[in-house]
Parts: structure tokens; C-alpha cells; sequence
């Protein structure tokens, strides 16, 4: 995998922004995902490298909270309810709280995390497309509409059916957290016969037999789509720019610090989540030709774009810089 340097971002953000730290906050509250999508968070946590660059930056003893929710919507009824400072989550929760915040609390992207495919999974050999579907076959996603598995399902519904039928399979689609997802999956219980799954999770569905791939992000929206992005509101961006700072210097360093030892990450994962999984998989996985684990946005406009098109959000966007707030891409 290429050894991209993220890490020196800081100094740069700094020198730009100009406050002092006096009036910024001393909690920082960060929402996460299930899943090695998430392994820079984790590696952030366990590291207590948002802690390490705030004090460099003259943010003395920020205490860092760190909850869990599954799905965009949890994540970002919390962000409006000022419950939470940054969530975690796929492109499309940032980019419907992007669509419905725009004019008001204008949220945007602090930064993309990674380039990683979306795999959409079933469990019956018999079904080869998304048109051998019955109504009893029920599509896993772990939220209704807001999640980028659930705008995947629709453009393939879109694909499948022609222009127009987004919605064909809606009633097919229902709400599951990734783990529970997998779980139903693999014991081929309560009707899910297709799984659109994160990682690890597809690479374990796809060990049972007979189980096999329909399509993937990478063939729906664009190669090397993002998978996850972090967003927050304007006013914690314009009223924290040296906790931003120390949280985009964080995850920089989470990112480097993967990329030069994948198996140490991967170590670093089995013993925070207690999953059934080996250290061969996973390091395997983090150095396959389809990872990338990279801040370096990509396939936003896509999503963007086909849900403005149905009406799923109201604003279209031309450019990514848009959806983000200013020092998102990463150094070169």
C-alpha cells in the first residue's frame, strides 16, 4: 500500500487559524462506528492522540468522550442536539446533514477517512442480480435512506429496474446495525438474503459457503469511493479551530501509523473489539489492491448528486470543497 505522509497538516492549520485556545472547549465529545472503517478512531482512542496535539497546541487537558451509535441517523440527531461535537459515518449521513443544516447550523466534513468497498452480499446462490429478489428477501442496511448502503440499494434498484425505479426495493430494505446484519446473514435468519456490509464484515460473510458478492460501491458510484467521513457543525468549527487542529493531526497520525504497520492496526483492533476474526485477515485486508486507508476525498459528488436527483436532498453540490470546511485535504 503507498505510505502517504498526513501527519504534518497541523503546523499548517495552526498558523492559518491564529487564536489562542482560551475560549475552546475542554470535552470533546466523538461518535464511532462499528467496524475497521472506524480503525483510525480506534487507533486515536487507544493512542490518546487527540489529547497528545491539543496540549501541543495549548489546549491543556482536554478530556476526550468517545460514544458509540450505528447508523447516520443517531449520529446526526445527536450533532443537532449539540449532544455530540464530530460524527463518524458514511458519506451520505454527511451529506443529508450537509442538505438540511445548510443556511442554519451548516454542517460540513472535517475529513474523509478512507477509500474502502461497500459489498452488497447474499446468502442464496440463486440470487445472481437484485431482480431474483422476493418480497419475503429482505436487504439489510443500517439505516433507512440516510446511510450510503441504503443510496447503494437504490441505485441499484435504479440499475436493475430502469430510470426512476430508485425505490424498487424499498420495501425489501430494512434497518440493522453491521454486526446484527452479519449475524442474520450468516444464520440465514429473519429473511435477510443480501447484505450491503462494511468491512470486516463482507470479508466474513464471504468465507460461507455460498455466499457471494452482487455489486460493490466501487461498481455503483466510482472506484475507490470513500466509505466514511467526520463532520461537525460551523459554530464548534469557528469557536474550536485549535481542538479541530489537534483532532485533524490525530487522525493524520492514526492514518500514518496504520499505513506503516498494518498488522500492528490490526492487533490493535481484535483487542479493542473482542471479534472473531486473526490478525492475518485483517493486515491482509488493510494492504489488499481495493484498501485505501487515506483522507483524500472521493466519489462525495456521486452521492451527492443521485440524491439531490431524486429528491433524497435538495441541494446539489459542484465542487467537494462545498461539503467540507476549509484545511480537509490532507498534505501532500
Amino acid at each position: 500500500m503507498k505510505f502517504v505522509k498526513t501527519v504534518a497538516v497541523s503546523a499548517a492549520l495552526l498558523a492559518a487559524m491564529g487564536q489562542t485556545a482560551s475560549a475552546e472547549i475542554n470535552k470533546l465529545v466523538v461518535a464511532e462506528q462499528f467496524g475497521i472503517v472506524y480503525l483510525q478512531l480506534m487507533v486515536m482512542r487507544e493512542e490518546a492522540l487527540i489529547e497528545k496535539h491539543a496540549k501541543a497546541l495549548g489546549v491543556e487537558d482536554l478530556a476526550v468522550d468517545w460514544v458509540r451509535l450505528s447508523g447516520s441517523g443517531p449520529m446526526n440527531d445527536a450533532l443537532i442536539s449539540g449532544n455530540l461535537h464530530i460524527a463518524s459515518g458514511g458519506l451520505s449521513g454527511l451529506i443529508t446533514l450537509w442538505d438540511r443544516t445548510k443556511g442554519s447550523i451548516n454542517v460540513r466534513g472535517i475529513s474523509a477517512m478512507n477509500s474502502m468497498p461497500i459489498q452488497m452480499i447474499s446468502n442464496n446462490p440463486a440470487i445472481k442480480s437484485v431482480t431474483d429478489l422476493g418480497p419475503q428477501d429482505r436487504i439489510a442496511v443500517p439505516s433507512i435512506r440516510v446511510s450510503p448502503q441504503a443510496v447503494l440499494v437504490q441505485i441499484a434498484a435504479e440499475r436493475a429496474f430502469g430510470e426512476g425505479k430508485h425505490g424498487a426495493l424499498d420495501a425489501n430494505t430494512v434497518s440493522l446495525p453491521n454486526p446484527d446484519a452479519a449475524a442474520a446473514l450468516i444464520s440465514k435468519s429473519g429473511g435477510v438474503a443480501i447484505h450491503v456490509a462494511n468491512p470486516p464484515y463482507d470479508q466474513r460473510e464471504l468465507r460461507e459457503e455460498g455466499f457471494h458478492t452482487l455489486a460493490t460501491s466501487y461498481d455503483l458510484v466510482s472506484p475507490f469511493a470513500s466509505l466514511a467521513a467526520l463532520w461537525a457543525t460551523e459554530k464548534f468549527y469557528d469557536e474550536n479551530p485549535n481542538v479541530t487542529a489537534a483532532f485533524r493531526t490525530a487522525l493524520a497520525e492514526a492514518t500514518d501509523k496504520i499505513n506503516a504497520d498494518p498488522q500492528w492496526a490490526a492487533e490493535l483492533y481484535l483487542r479493542v473489539t473482542k471479534e472473531d476474526d486473526t490478525v492475518e485477515n485483517l493486515a491482509g485486508y488493510l494492504t489488499s489492491p481495493e484498501v485505501k486507508v487515506t483522507l483524500e476525498p472521493s466519489g462525495f459528488l456521486e452521492y451527492t448528486n443521485f440524491m439531490a436527483k431524486y429528491g433524497t436532498i435538495k441541494n446539489s453540490a459542484a465542487e467537494v470543497d462545498e461539503l467540507f470546511f476549509p484545511g480537509f485535504r490532507p498534505a501532500n
